[in-house]
């Protein structure tokens, strides 16, 4: 299968909880984006407008290859609609508070899928187990987006004090999802490695100042480990989510191992492992409403769940969840719940013609899902050969 051909084949719009004001002191504004990801476009507006970037709020990340319409939330003294090569940014009312995540109820999605080679009887009879049964609510790569280079994790070389490898997978390695810039960047720091002032004419922001500090210190553990105080909080949070997120991932696919059968699961390859998809729930009723945290190192877990989770730690070289922590001042992993199994809301679909791969199909679906769910994993679970 092929998706995101082109930006109207993946278009996601957000759902509200709540709606918009007649005054406040924010404006709810709608970002109409493609082909561009969420940050690179509120760095935009923070500059044209001349907002703190921190004082833009939003409600999730979108994906850079689609069309997308996102909220923000912007102090009204400070607002003005903006029209940009990738993006456009209109006022829709006001809002008294800034939006935050817990204001995304949902996303609605209508994806163009392409070039499928699955039997049209195969790709019906997984439409509808996937509306009787849901599907398993894994994070997708997308997530682990600050370590789609696929080296490996910041964090996870933080917890094992190998803080000169933790900056360098943050420093150096990119993916074929950065931009031209970003890339031939990184390219001139690793080269340089050790030989900051040559690379530093190059850097920008949170990069520049680490080279600007790492200039000004002798390479050392303790310089290396110095240099991640420079990293701003919403990266800070990025980096920690990515590694909790694959943590979750790893141990809901164990979860669903010891329940199901080899016969009774779909395997799908992911960049980090495998990940596992039940056919039906038949007589596993009881996973329906189950919730998996996400690991911290406070958190007390029973039963079966103790057990995997101590198993899937140990394999990364942690010994026990009480040492699932990080050596740095402010980096923390906060717990939450997230659903094992969701369901796709008024899911529809249709096929056709792929008038871009003469001989092949294209299937259309349209259906919505609940915030922090992923479109692309449900696509794995249906289209996967």
């Amino acid at each position: 299968m092929k998706i995101k051909v082109r930006p109207e084949d993946f278009i996601v719009k957000e759902i509200l909880s709540r709606a918009p004001e007649k005054r406040g002191s924010y404006v709810l504004a709608m970002i109409k984006k493609r082909n561009t990801n969420t940050i690179d476009v509120l760095r935009d507006i923070s500059r044209r407008l001349g907002v703190k970037f921190e004082d833009i709020s939003y409600c999730g990340m979108k994906d850079r290859y689609s069309l997308s319409y996102q909220y923000v939330s912007i102090p009204k003294d400070q607002f003005r609609s903006i029209k940009a090569k990738n993006y456009e940014l209109e006022a829709v009312g006001y809002v008294e508070k800034p939006l935050s995540r817990e204001d995304l109820l949902a996303n609605e999605f209508e994806i163009t899928v392409r070039d499928v080679s699955l039997p049209d009887d195969i790709v019906e009879k997984r439409l509808d187990e996937v509306k009787r049964w849901g599907f398993v609510n894994y994070y997708d790569e997308q997530r682990f987006g600050s370590a789609r280079h696929g080296k490996g994790f910041v964090v996870a070389e933080l917890m094992k004090g190998n803080f000169e490898n933790a900056l360098k997978l943050y420093m150096v390695e990119y993916s074929r999802h950065d931009d031209k810039k970003i890339k031939k960047w990184k390219r001139l720091v690793k080269e340089k490695w050790r030989r900051w002032d040559e690379s530093l004419i190059e850097g920008s922001g949170v990069y520049r100042r680490i080279l600007e500090f790492l200039i000004t210190r002798p390479p050392s553990k303790n310089t290396f480990k110095k240099a991640f105080s420079f990293v701003d909080d919403r990266e800070k949070t990025i980096l920690i989510s990515a590694y909790q997120s694959y943590i979750w991932n790893r141990v809901t696919v164990e979860l669903i191992r010891r329940n199901f059968s080899d016969d009774d699961l779909i395997e799908v390859p992911q960049l980090y492992g495998t990940i596992s998809f039940y056919r039906t729930l038949e007589g596993k009723d009881y996973l329906r409403d189950i919730e998996i945290p996400a690991i911290s190192p406070k958190m007390r877990l029973e039963g079966d769940l103790k057990t995997i989770v101590e198993e899937v730690l140990k394999a990364e070289g942690i010994d026990g969840i009480e040492n699932f922590k990080l050596p740095l001042s402010g980096w923390l992993f906060r717990s939450y719940k997230r659903r094992l199994i969701v369901f796709p809301e008024e899911l529809k679909y249709y096929k056709d013609l792929d008038e871009i791969n003469p001989g092949k199909k294209k299937w259309v679906l349209k259906f919505r899902l609940p915030s922090g769910s992923f479109a692309t994993i449900l696509l794995k679970r249906i289209f996967a050969v």
